[in-house]
């Protein structure tokens, strides 16, 4: 449907199956816009989630960072490039996190808002990486809810099946990232 007009104008036959099948294919389209986020990194997380709620500051809010291959087991994750908001409209728009400037923002996000960090268990350091984010400044949480971010992946370690590591691998493609939408409630 056209924007800005209404089924009403044009429904002729059966209004209600019209809108029941309108309805059907705007929710697949939100679900398929919600998928564009996450498709183009060749990694992504281990749990399969794509959704994360940030919960408090320095503390990953994502599991481990996984290669796609699943055959190729990803250890670490060097520090990388700042986060980019992924806006979707007639085309994608990539916009740094410190460069994006939504009306009503009081204090801009800085390039390390959103960072790679080791994970932990107990007081014991894993051999994965995660995502975690800086303290909130100002009123940042409130832009933040329902949001498309992806993160580069610049260096990475390959482990054998024991968890060991094999090779320190520099970013060689476009794609090496990774991507998450954000829950603030």
């Amino acid at each position: 449907m056209p924007p800005g007009r209404g089924a009403e104008g044009w429904c002729t036959v059966s209004c209600d199956m019209m809108r029941i099948v309108f309805g059907t294919v705007l929710a697949f389209s939100a679900v398929a816009a919600a998928q564009e986020c996450f498709t183009g990194c060749r990694f992504e997380f281990c749990d399969g989630r794509h959704e994360f709620w940030l919960r408090r500051a320095g503390v990953p809010f994502t599991g481990a960072i996984c290669y796609k291959d699943f055959d190729t087991p990803v250890g670490v994750v060097g520090e990388s490039d700042e986060a980019y908001l992924v806006e979707f409209g007639r085309e994608p728009r990539f916009t740094a996190i410190s460069k994006w400037r939504p009306p009503g923002l009081r204090q801009h996000f800085s390039s390390s808002f959103f960072k790679t960090v080791t994970l932990r268990r107990n007081s014991y350091y894993l051999k994965h990486s995660g995502v975690a984010r800086e303290t909130f400044q100002q009123n940042q949480r409130d832009f933040l809810d329902r949001r498309c971010f992806i993160r580069s992946v610049q260096t990475w370690q390959e482990l054998d099946r024991f968890g060991r590591v094999v090779i320190n691998r520099p970013s060689d493609d476009w794609a090496d990232c990774v991507a998450f939408r954000t829950r603030t409630g």
